[in-house]
């Protein structure tokens, strides 16, 4: 992840100053921001904003979230739920602190919004912080790291990088590049054959005016690859918009990034390959294509028995040139 301006022993040392029902304030201003204490053992930050801000359900887990009116403003507090691991709020703390900081500039409705959907990805980080970054997951993260840097350099995002990269989001694809284009991205280091798992019916699912194409990432583990920290930096530097770069950060916490915390702990991938597949032409298994079956998980490989493709595959320039015909003939 970027520099942050705050760290987490500079909040936890501040938390030690503020008395039960006290403040530190680290914004002034119009609408500022503050560390509190409202209990011994229960601390939190709060962001000042203006009346017309409004907060969607964000589910609790190792903090709460709660948004009320503070005189002529509406305050969003963060508060540590009893029992939370402390060293992880305090992080999530300064983060965000930092983040406010970073956008102080920003007009308070922008600052709202990225300051929600940081904590959300603070959530979903948290709801998978146990799982082991072993190399097979850290492998699917370079296999969609390497795809998202081939579509943002070739232009193809005309949405914010949320709706844009739905992966880490837990959405049913992992790209939307328009209304009615998708994308699926599954990474091997083996390529005779490349088999894939697919997680779930809706995977391969799609919509009668819908086209999902899978993009198959050949990998290799060595020393002179790169890992999936330093890839994600890499798409950052690509990105001139404060804000966008921002959103990819909040988006690569909930990818799993976030518990990274050395970088020995890393393997280096290095790309060898990456073709498209139509997923209509591959074996699959869909709500509708078998009545009667609720859920599945089952692997294919991308070749038949006899070697041969089930659909021949696409290169990533044919895939560019797909999507511009699509574009230019208004089937999108």
């Amino acid at each position: 992840m970027a520099d942050q301006i705050y760290n987490a022993s500079l909040i936890e040392a501040l938390w030690e100053k503020i008395v039960p029902g006290g403040c530190v304030f680290m914004e002034g201003g119009k609408h500022p921001t503050k560390l509190i204490r409202l209990k011994d053992d229960i601390v939190g930050l709060a962001f000042q904003f203006p009346k017309n801000v409004r907060l969607g359900d964000i589910s609790s887990l190792g903090f709460s979230v709660e948004l009320n009116d503070e005189g002529d403003n509406k305050e969003l507090t963060i508060l540590k739920n009893p029992g939370s691991d402390q060293s992880i709020f305090s992080s999530l703390a300064a983060n965000l602190l930092s983040l406010s900081l970073d956008m102080k500039e920003e007009n308070a409705r922008t600052r709202f919004s990225s300051l929600i959907s940081r904590i959300k990805a603070w959530q979903k980080f948290m709801a998978v912080r146990g799982r082991k970054l072993d190399q097979k997951t850290q492998m699917g993260i370079f296999g969609e790291l390497t795809v998202l840097e081939f579509l943002v350099a070739n232009d193809l995002r005309s949405t914010g990088f949320t709706d844009f990269w739905t992966g880490p989001l837990r959405d049913s694809h992992d790209f939307k590049i328009n209304d009615n284009e998708y994308l699926e991205v599954k990474t091997s280091l083996k390529d005779n054959p490349f088999e894939i798992t697919v997680d779930s019916l809706l995977q391969f699912a799609y919509g009668p005016e819908e086209h999902l194409f899978l993009s198959a990432v050949l990998c290799s583990n060595q020393e002179d690859g790169v890992n999936i920290s330093d890839l994600g930096d890499r798409i950052k530097s690509r990105l001139s918009n404060k804000l966008d770069v921002i959103e990819v950060e909040s988006l690569l916490m909930s990818a799993g990034l976030g518990q990274i915390e050395k970088k020995e702990e890393l393997y280096k991938f290095v790309c060898k390959g990456m073709s498209f597949y139509d997923v209509s032409k591959l074996p699959r298994i869909t709500p509708s294509s078998i009545h009667g079956i609720l859920s599945a998980k089952y692997k294919i490989t991308l070749t038949t028995e006899n070697g041969e493709y089930w659909t021949p595959p696409l290169s990533k320039e044919e895939y560019l040139l797909l999507l511009k015909e699509r574009e230019l003939n208004g089937i999108n």
